[in-house]
């Protein structure tokens, strides 16, 4: 069953809806209706020129910090971190040319600031998932311990966008309550994720114009058309337990995930090593609201290709979906302040819509042990595991 168009009950969502040549806002919130629809003119007379302002909603009382600054050793760790997320120290220091003293110290340094995180994104079509997210308005509440996360979009009546991991022997089931509750749905997929530093000078500058210029579609790369297995594998019982805490934090040091997990240091070390080797989980290294990239737009391209300016974005995650249309892809981008217009005028030809999301990669269940027949190593699922309610708005 294809995934239905992604039209909401009142027709607005949280993003910019693109209409021919230039993008329009209109004054009650964004309107997204479908893929490949066309925007309802707006209120005013005249066309604007770009954007209009925020929704007084979505403007901060107090003002950000000022992003931190990188040196240029610490250019030089997180290029080596981006390359190889699970380098330890000393890969790192022959990496980057630089002495074990200078890294420990600059890592410890950019952790504690917040700058950057390595976490983990599991394989979900391997562990007989699949990853739906359910657009609804502020009054629809959705209670799952499938739910693995929560996201607002900014507009004047906020949209809620939940993130479920569903057993993909229960979607059609899922699919079919949710489009029956007036919910639309839209499956992805995690296909790949880069950092680019190659913009950044004492702060990150994006050269708009340049990209515009060298313009260029190319086609992405897609996963391999593997069978979507119902039944988890062989992944054993310690292996899933540790999962959650590594997508978390990919890093996290053997005694912290042993006093967590309640394993001895021994299990837990082959358990991780089993998670890596097997595929099961990847570590990817993001770059935080605190070293500047402070704005996330979700892109939603028409088709399969992909326009190379978007691999020279600063941060980009690339998903998959599929829709009636066929197949698509979204990129979500991670930019610095002040890159809506541009973004907008880079793209303006290459996709239907750009959101004010920010997906993130690394989701898994909060408990997926009690959720888990260890004997027939299936994912449990019951009508019960999924409940839609509806009361009066109360805010965001």
């Amino acid at each position: 069953m294809g995934v239905p168009p992604l039209t909401l009950n009142d027709g607005r969502v949280g993003g910019v809806k693109l209409r021919g040549q230039r993008a329009h806002l209109a004054p009650r919130g964004f309107t997204l209706v479908g893929f490949m629809s066309s925007l309802p003119p707006p209120r005013h007379s005249s066309k604007p020129k770009g954007f209009e302002a925020q929704p007084k909603q979505a403007v901060k009382a107090v003002t950000d910090p000022e992003p931190l600054k990188l040196s240029g050793s610490d250019v030089k760790i997180l290029e080596a971190l981006a390359s190889n997320p699970a380098a330890t120290l000393a890969e790192i220091c022959s990496m980057c040319g630089l002495s074990w003293s200078t890294v420990q110290r600059r890592v410890a340094r950019l952790k504690k600031l917040g700058a950057f995180s390595v976490v983990g994104v599991p394989s979900l079509p391997r562990m007989g998932l699949t990853r739906m997210l359910a657009f609804s308005d502020s009054r629809t509440v959705i209670t799952s311990p499938y739910l693995a996360g929560l996201y607002r979009t900014i507009s004047l009546e906020p949209i809620r966008v939940w993130d479920l991991l569903v057993p993909s022997k229960a979607y059609r089931d899922v699919l079919g309550r949710l489009s029956r509750a007036g919910i639309t749905t839209l499956t992805v997929e995690f296909l790949e994720h880069d950092v680019s530093f190659s913009c950044y000078t004492d702060g990150w500058r994006v050269d708009w114009s340049e990209l515009k210029s060298a313009w260029v579609s190319l086609k992405a790369p897609t996963p391999p058309p593997g069978r979507r297995a119902c039944r988890i594998i062989p992944l054993k019982p310690s292996d899933l337990s540790i999962l959650p805490f590594m997508v978390e934090e990919f890093k996290a040091s053997l005694r912290s995930l042993s006093s967590k997990v309640g394993l001895s240091v021994s299990r837990v070390l082959a358990s991780r090593r089993r998670l890596q080797s097997r595929g099961f989980i990847t570590p990817i290294l993001t770059i935080a609201d605190a070293a500047g990239l402070r704005e996330k737009y979700l892109i939603v391209l028409r088709n399969m290709k992909i326009p190379s300016c978007i691999l020279q974005l600063p941060q980009k995650t690339i998903y998959l979906t599929q829709t009636d249309g066929g197949r698509r892809l979204l990129v979500q981008a991670s930019l610095p302040a002040g890159s809506l217009n541009p973004l907008t005028d880079l793209l303006e030809d290459s996709c239907t819509s750009i959101l004010i999301l920010d997906l993130k990669p690394n989701v898994f269940l909060k408990d997926p042990l009690k959720l888990l027949d260890r004997k027939n190593r299936e994912w449990i699922w019951k009508k019960s595991y999924l409940e839609i309610k509806s009361k009066q708005a109360t805010g965001p």
